[in-house]
This record gives structure tokens, sequence and C-alpha cells, in this order.
């Protein structure tokens, strides 16, 4: 099973990086949306539909797809708690300004324990990024959270109009991730600002030359009218939520559009609205730096540490290498592992201090040449699949 919270704000910084390469705020000319400011976890909320105007929701389509599940998470997980899940899609309205505008599925799954003597309702749950699938976050939290959660709420994971099953963004390919994920992830002179200005130019190319003036609709706000519909089809008076990361602006969105609405939010790891994607950006990477400081202090402290007496210079050694030579990676054919997925992968594990032992050892066998470690790092964070395609989380994003 991967970390619960493996998809909370995962590529925020890179992606924020992105946008600051081409000094532009990253705000769209074509539909007036800010389409930098869900990768901040800023947002300028809109004004809320009035309620007459919003559809009623559709029929919450679901099915039993316990044995499915089981086969995902594995029998061992499995037999923990007494779980049935539901699976299905729920249509909302594509453009909630414009009801005869079509709608999209929405991807929905629901854990439920067998024994529920304290019910309240419903808990919803978002794993952040924004484009992290909510679906593979439950299937977590199911399994995570304390019993007496689940003895109160049905736990509902969705992936966001756009992300994953939820008719999903795909503007470029697998090879194209690769070198996105793969490119030198400082920008130090202007041959590096043109490659990753480039890169962002060729994303928001791709996704704009297919799915032009539409994309303006993926975004927060209509996620939270989203959430709403889809509350109201779980049959809730009001709104019970848990949202980490991007998933707290998500939540609080949903505060600002539908205050009445709200039973309870749970926001861990809150970003700050108020933030412009520069300011957010350095607020983030002020913040690896720290998680990466601890994770140094306490590996010297056991003595020795798998890092080497000083992590941060073998951190900048393996790096330093793999700029002249990609790291081999052991058991995948002829890959290697260039400067950004090294980079990458020690990011990765700064979100949880569970991990620093798998990225001690993986800096410890990179500074000897031995990719394989950090590659298995930075491919939980990517999502990159063993026969090497990726979901579509950096569109999404």
């Amino acid at each position: 099973m991967s970390n619960p919270l493996r998809g909370t704000g995962r590529r925020g910084l890179r992606a924020a990086a992105l946008c600051l390469a081409l000094l532009t705020g990253c705000t769209s000319s074509i539909t007036g949306h800010p389409t930098a400011a869900d990768r901040s976890g800023s947002t300028t909320p809109s004004a809320p539909a009035p309620s007459a105007t919003l559809p009623p929701p559709a029929a919450l389509s679901m099915q039993d797809c316990t044995s499915d599940v089981e086969k995902h998470v594995g029998a061992t997980q499995f037999g923990r708690r007494s779980i049935g899940w539901d699976c299905g899609t729920l249509t909302v309205p594509l453009d909630y300004s414009d009801p005869n505008a079509g709608g999209l599925d929405m991807a929905v799954v629901r854990a439920r324990l067998g024994d529920q003597p304290d019910r309240i309702g419903s808990l919803l749950v978002n794993p952040g990024g924004p484009g992290a699938p909510g679906t593979d976050l439950v299937l977590n939290l199911a399994y995570d959270l304390p019993l007496e959660v689940l003895q109160s709420f049905d736990l509902i994971g969705f992936d966001p109009r756009g992300v994953n099953f939820s008719d999903p963004i795909d503007c470029v390919s697998d090879s194209w991730l690769d070198g996105y994920f793969g490119a030198e992830p400082y920008v130090r002179d202007a041959a590096e600002f043109a490659i990753q200005a480039g890169l962002a130019d060729q994303v928001a190319t791709a996704c704009y030359d297919k799915y032009g003036d539409r994309l303006g609709l993926f975004d927060t706000t209509n996620t939270a009218r989203d959430m709403d519909q889809l509350r109201a089809a779980l049959g809730d008076e009001r709104l019970s939520y848990l949202g980490y990361s991007y998933g707290t602006t998500l939540g609080s969105e949903y505060a600002e559009l539908f205050p009445d609405r709200v039973r309870a939010l749970v926001l861990d790891g809150a970003t700050n609205p108020t933030l412009d994607v520069k300011a957010a950006t350095e607020a983030q990477a002020r913040g690896f730096q720290s998680a990466f400081e601890a994770f140094a202090a306490a590996c010297v402290a056991q003595n020795p540490c798998a890092a080497g007496p000083d992590p941060a210079a073998t951190f900048q050694q393996v790096l330093d290498a793999a700029r002249v030579q990609p790291l081999p990676v052991s058991g995948a054919g002829d890959r290697t592992l260039p400067v950004g997925l090294v980079f990458t992968g020690v990011l990765s594990s700064l979100y949880d201090a569970a991990r620093w032992p798998l990225l001690a050892s993986a800096l410890g066998a990179a500074v000897d040449g031995e990719g394989t470690g950090l590659a298995s790092l930075a491919d939980g964070y990517t999502s990159r699949r063993p026969d090497g395609s990726y979901p579509n989380e950096v569109e999404a994003n």
C-alpha cells in the first residue's frame, strides 16, 4: 500500500516553478480563470450561482465492487476490517452557468463498515494535488483512519473533474512526461530557463489545442459545486469533509459557496489562499528545506547515517553526478535516472518522516552509482507505472 497522503501537494513546487519560468503569473488569456491558482493553493472564488439556477443532483449509480477492491489492496489489508465497497459514477453539469452544455461523469468510491452503530452520514475526502485521485485515497484511509470514524461515516472518495476516471484531461504523452520529470530542477542560466519555459508552453499548448475554452471549466469552484451535487445525491443534508493540502483550498471554497451546507471540515496542511503563485512556491520551498534539514539531523544522529555523515553534501554529490551521467536503474532494462528524478525522489520522502529511512538508503546507494532506490521513490511521487505509463495528474494540475 502506498502512503495515504502520497498525493498531497505533490507537484506544487515543480508546477509552480514552470509558472515562474514564464514570468506571467500563469493567468489564462483564454477564459479569464487563474490557471495557476489551483497549483499554488491560491484561488479567487467566483460568486456562487443562485440556488435556483443549480440543477438538482442526478441519481448516484453505485454497484458493489468489494471483490475488486480486495484484489487491489490485498487480502491481508482487506481482512483487517469488515468493509463493504461500492463503485460508481455521478453525472454533474459540465458548466453550471449553462445547464444545456452537457455533463461529465465523476468517479465515486464508497467504503462502509459492516457495523455502524453511530452513523452520522458520509465523509467526503480529497488528497490534494490538485490532480490526485480521491478514489485512491479512500482505499488507504478506510484501513488507516480510527475505527470510530468508520463507525460514524461512510467514506466517500471521488476523482475531481478532469482527474483519473472523471473524464480525464489527457494532453501529453508518457514520453513527454518522462522528459518533464527528468528535466533539470533548478534554473541557473538562460538555457535552463528556456527549457523550463518550453515545457510549460508545450503542456499549455497541447491542452488548449485539444480542449479549447472548456479547460476553464476544470477549476476549483466547479469542483466544489460537484461536491455539493455529490453531497445531495448521497442524501446528506450537510457536508462532512476531510481535505489534505490543496484539498483544504477545495474545502474552504465549498464553505464560501455553500456556508449553510457545511457540517464539519477537517483541513489538514491548510494552504494560504491569499498568496500569489510566487509567494506560495517560496513558502513550499521553505517547508521542503526545513523537512530536509530535519531528515539530515535525524539520520546523522543514528550514527552511522546511510546517507553519509553529511546528507546534504551527499544529495548535492548525487545531483551533480546525475547531471553528467544519469544513474543506472537495476531491473528496468535500459532505463536511467536523470537529475530531475533524483530531485523528485528526494522530494517525495519529505512529506512523511516514516519515509526517511528509505531516503537515507536510496541516497547512500546513489552516491555509489545505483539509482534504483531513488527511482522507486520518484515513481511513487509521479505515479509512473511499471510499464512506463502515467495517470493524468500533471495535466489535471
